[in-house]
């Protein structure tokens, strides 16, 4: 709302400071969120006609993904539109797909399909989300939202990725985390199912509710088991932790005083940031080709020699040379030149004859 506080005038002033200080720092940026139920400007209420809410989102939607095109590289097209148990109308309980508010009491859940579609023709590259709370673990709330989402890619909504928020209690990650990550597993795998990428978003990690003396190390070991599940899931493209500091958390506002991040309120490294390390570590173990993988800075692609079949990805290699190697996935593109061909095996066991690439970036050339 305070980018329009006064309809039809847009205030780009912090906006554009915070992307002129990430492009200077060489930051990636996602862009959160374009439509939000939470953060309506005063002026959208009952009194607003229908037609002028919808043209004002779809202004809204393209003027941001317009103005950054090519430097936001992703978007919370929709956040948080999945009814969580339950909604009242007329004083009754009733099941429903979406959260009763005011955008969807005038426009409906068409203007979801809208919201994405403008998105999409203002950065036809930008990476569009559709990201919930509360569905890490599968549930009812999942189960709506998969039909949602289901819902929105059948009838041709570019939705790219489903974020999965992860404001999380630690006590109902540990000590039981071996059956939380399973659960976790299958709720990422059932939307990847449907073509999407999946990503942990807006990760912390509330402690109030465990005893004091073992607050911290028990995060340590919830954060520990949340970081592994993440980087060995084939299906996971990425996470991201909702802040660093435990002194300027939202957590306290709305849940009360608490510990959730990596960082203590002086800046200083927290065992939950140690437990983070711990679960690279435990991925490191279960797939030994992933430390070189995530060291390094290589980035690019392998052409199947046979089929010309493409596919992007970080390319290991270890002290016996180039024949005993692998691919990582997610990469992105970059400019290359034939190398040589070569037998390869991926991080989960995939094989294939392809060809490897050297890459030139800004830094250098790197073996990829």
């Amino acid at each position: 709302g305070r980018m329009e506080r006064t309809r039809g005038e847009m205030d780009w002033a912090q906006a554009d400071q915070f992307v002129e200080f990430c492009q200077l720092h060489r930051l990636r940026i996602k862009g959160h969120a374009l439509v939000w139920h939470t953060q309506m400007p005063s002026w959208v209420d009952d009194a607003l006609p229908a037609w002028q809410l919808r043209a004002a989102l779809l202004n809204r939607v393209t003027s941001l993904v317009s103005r950054y095109k090519g430097i936001v590289r992703a978007w919370d097209v929709m956040n948080e539109a999945t009814a969580d148990k339950t909604s009242v109308q007329n004083g009754e309980a009733v099941e429903g797909l979406y959260r009763p508010t005011i955008v969807m009491k005038k426009l409906g859940p068409r203007i979801i399909d809208d919201l994405f579609r403008a998105a999409h023709a203002a950065d036809p590259d930008a990476d569009l989300i559709y990201n919930e709370y509360d569905v890490l673990q599968g549930g009812a709330k999942a189960d709506r939202m998969y039909t949602i989402v289901q819902g929105l890619l059948q009838r041709g909504v570019p939705v790219h990725t489903v974020g999965f928020q992860g404001h999380v209690l630690g006590k109902e990650i540990y000590p039981k985390t071996e059956a939380v990550r399973g659960r976790i597993k299958r709720s990422l795998k059932r939307f990847a199912d449907l073509g999407v990428k999946v990503t942990l978003s807006e990760i912390d990690m509330r402690v109030r509710d465990w005893p004091e003396a073992v607050r911290m190390e028990n995060q340590r070991e919830a954060y520990r088991a949340l970081m592994a599940e993440a980087l060995i899931s084939p299906y996971v493209e990425g996470l991201t932790f909702w802040g660093f500091t435990d002194k300027f958390s939202w957590i306290h506002g709305w849940f009360g005083e608490d510990d959730p991040l990596l960082f203590d309120r002086e800046y200083g490294l927290k065992p939950a940031y140690l437990g983070c390390c711990d679960g690279v570590v435990d991925a490191l173990r279960t797939y030994p080709c992933l430390p070189t993988c995530m060291r390094s800075a290589s980035r690019g692609r392998f052409e199947d020699a046979s089929s010309n079949f493409n596919c992007s990805g970080s390319v290991i290699t270890t002290s016996t040379g180039w024949n005993n190697g692998g691919l990582c996935r997610g990469c992105s593109r970059c400019i290359a030149e034939r190398k040589e061909t070569w037998q390869m095996e991926d991080c989960f066991g995939n094989s294939a004859r392809c060809t490897a690439w050297r890459a030139q970036q800004d830094e250098g050339e790197y073996p990829c």
